[in-house]
């Protein structure tokens, strides 16, 4: 699970608990990282801010060779793509390392874009 930090993570426990009525406090934290990770990408994309991982296939043998992962904005109808690794274009193992690549990089421009 990636943890989020700044005005990110402040803006995401105001919007768990304005749309997870009922739950109380420390509900969060007993979830499992995988359930987190998904209230995580629900936040995000209340932002227009959409986090895609994609499967990376070898071109011969057409076997899963990992996963790749984007931080996509959606700003006044047009897309913009933000490699979430920036220029090292990683390619990794499992979706979890993806996932918590992604949220990691999205959570960074968050706050320096000042949502």
């Amino acid at each position: 699970m990636c943890e989020l930090k700044g005005k990110c993570k402040d803006d995401f426990f105001t919007y768990f608990k304005e749309n997870r009525r009922g739950s109380e406090n420390g509900f969060y934290e007993l979830l499992p990282a995988l359930f987190q990770n998904a209230l995580i990408i629900e936040f995000f994309d209340s932002k227009n801010i959409n986090l895609h991982i994609e499967v990376v296939y070898d071109r011969s043998g057409g076997y899963v060779r990992g996963f790749d992962s984007e931080v996509i904005f959606i700003m006044h109808g047009d897309f913009t793509v933000i490699n979430s690794d920036c220029l090292k274009n990683d390619v990794y193992e499992t979706r979890s390392e993806a996932t918590n690549s992604v949220i990691k990089k999205a959570n960074e421009l968050y706050n320096m874009l000042h949502f």
